[in-house]
């Protein structure tokens, strides 16, 4: 679904995994992807180098989006998730950037709410790879 829309308005589509990761952990990173299938999902594995989760995803994207790219960003984190979904802030009149949340404890509807966070509404919860992928 994702394909045709971006077809049907002349843009790139890229799905891509960032893990912000410690270097070390790349390798079972990549195998757990693969392993679990979620790996489909994407044409693209970043792997941190280093600087913080949260400002090296949203600097990625930030890059692919000024190559041109719209991105799909799937994410269990909600700092990173909002890090990454603020890049839409720099397109006033276009959506770039879609980030899918994946629900977790940490991100309770409850818990966000008392900590009065605001989400963009590029920022959409899911419950799992499936539910995002069929949205």
């Amino acid at each position: 679904m994702f394909r045709q829309v971006a077809l049907e308005h002349e843009r790139q589509l890229k799905f891509a995994a960032l893990s912000g990761r410690e270097t070390y952990k790349h390798q079972a990173t990549k195998q757990r992807l693969s392993k679990s299938g979620h790996m489909e999902y994407f044409s693209d594995l970043h792997l941190n180098q280093g600087t913080r989760s949260s400002v090296w995803k949203e600097s990625v994207v930030r890059r692919l989006t000024q190559e041109g790219l719209n991105v799909v960003h799937i994410d269990d984190d909600l700092r990173s998730g909002l890090c990454v979904a603020r890049v839409n802030d720099s397109y006033q009149d276009e959506e770039r950037v879609l980030v899918y949340m994946m629900r977790n404890i940490s991100n309770h509807p409850r818990l966000l709410k008392r900590a009065r966070v605001d989400i963009p509404d590029n920022l959409v919860f899911v419950h799992s790879f499936k539910e995002a992928a069929d949205d």
